[in-house]
């Protein structure tokens, strides 16, 4: 769904029934959420940095303020946001907000993330992963969408450097899609990396690929 690369996401064949996506940290680039909104379900977008995007559609509704872990004057919490917009049944969230997600879905309820029945998220700052403090909330944040939902996709993305470890590589920022559990019907299904559909985020820069063992 969305752009062939930097704005496109895999997602699973779920969508059927899906009343609304959120979708903070927008930007310009809104193919992903206009896909959606075509698809029928209402599209809440939000960005502090924009006084409006460009050309939404008539279901797409637009809140010039970011996200964040409280409501102030300044964000908004995810929370709130959902409470305040969200139809009735499930929901999908498209997350990408520069390393703002580990402190946003740190302090969201687990009830209001059981909303969701998938996330699209960019995780940001994987280059602090030997910071004993980052590390920490992201592994709380990782710990917390595991007992609720499965991993069915994850794309690195090749804008940034790579993390080198020894001989390893890793990704400082990725994407993963996560199904809720009680949609995801087969616990055997493993993970590819790559996926046959996956794009480049950047086709001008270099490719290369994710540790083997990412597939495990």
């Amino acid at each position: 769904m969305g752009a062939a690369h930097d704005g496109g996401y895999l997602l699973p064949d779920d969508l059927e029934g899906i009343r609304a996506c959120f979708s903070p940290g927008v930007s310009d680039e809104i193919s992903f959420d206009k896909d959606l909104a075509r698809l029928g379900m209402q599209v809440f977008l939000c960005d502090g940095s924009l006084e409006q995007p460009p050309k939404t559609l008539p279901n797409m509704d637009f809140m010039p303020c970011h996200v964040g872990a409280i409501t102030d004057a300044d964000q908004m919490s995810l929370h709130d946001w959902v409470d305040s917009r969200a139809p009735q049944g499930d929901l999908l969230l498209q997350m990408d907000i520069e390393g703002a997600e580990y402190e946003v879905l740190d302090a969201l309820p687990d009830a209001t993330l059981g909303r969701f029945r998938i996330l699209v998220i960019e995780f940001h700052q994987m280059e602090d992963v030997f910071d004993a403090p980052w590390l920490t909330r992201a592994d709380r944040v990782m710990d917390k969408i595991l007992r609720q939902f499965r991993p069915v996709h994850l794309h690195e993305n090749n804008y940034d450097v790579p993390l080198t470890v020894g001989r390893l590589k890793f990704p400082t920022v990725f994407e993963v899609t996560f199904l809720r559990r009680d949609r995801a019907f087969s616990p055997d299904c493993k993970i590819k990396i790559p996926h046959p559909l996956d794009q480049l985020n950047a086709p001008h820069l270099p490719k290369w690929r994710m540790p083997e063992f990412w597939n495990a």
